[in-house]
């Protein structure tokens, strides 16, 4: 019984356990500095400013660096996780497409008992390789994305609210290119990075009895 993309998915799904709390971590600085520059985009901070000339110069400067932190840690995030893939995840795709191709042709049907149950677990196994690499790759896929959109959108944005928030009677309604933007900071702050030690769990006791 061939073992090999199995034994990778649980490879890959140790390595995942490591990547993905840096992935998280990271996720969560970017979006609390998002959070925070989209406040500063509010007139409503400046209240207790001593004249609007500092009150520009101030904001100007935290939104500068702000907006700064925010393209260098996405830069960061989106340069480690491409590296620890060629390291690490360098056959993920193809683990995808024989272990979907073995599920999907696997027979389940056994008149002895015995070899019933061992389909069974071979379909168990397979189910939640599968689940843990595909998932693994949306996860990927998802900081490709929003890394991608942050370093080629972000200046423009920034530069748009700015002049929005300068006009004395600002417009309120959103661009598609604001829209586009919002949408993924939306996605970033709900983003939770896959969990695998359930799946992993059950792989591993599968490799140890087989």
């Amino acid at each position: 019984m061939k073992e090999t993309y199995i034994e990778i998915a649980h490879q890959i799904g140790k390595g995942w356990n490591t990547l993905s709390k840096y992935i998280q971590r990271s996720v969560n600085a970017i979006s609390h500095l998002l959070a925070t520059l989209e406040l500063h985009f509010s007139n409503d901070i400046i209240c207790n400013q001593t004249s609007e000339e500092t009150l520009q110069s101030s904001r100007f400067n935290i939104i500068n660096d702000l907006t700064t932190r925010i393209k260098n840690l996405s830069s960061e995030l989106r340069s480690y996780v491409n590296q620890f893939f060629k390291e690490h995840f360098s056959n993920l795709e193809k683990t995808i497409k024989w272990i979907n191709d073995e599920y999907s042709t696997f027979n389940h049907y056994n008149s002895d008992k015995d070899s019933k149950i061992t389909s069974i677990k071979r379909v168990q196994v397979l189910h939640n390789s599968l689940k843990l690499c595909t998932l693994i790759k949306s996860n990927y896929d998802f900081i490709l994305s929003f890394t991608c959109i942050i370093a080629n959108n972000i200046d423009e944005f920034v530069q748009q609210k700015l002049i929005d928030s300068n006009k004395k009677y600002p417009n309120n309604s959103s661009t598609p290119f604001d829209n586009k933007v919002l949408d993924e900071i939306h996605k970033i702050e709900k983003f939770n990075c896959y969990n695998c030690q359930a799946e992993l769990e059950i792989i591993s006791n599968y490799l140890e009895k087989n």
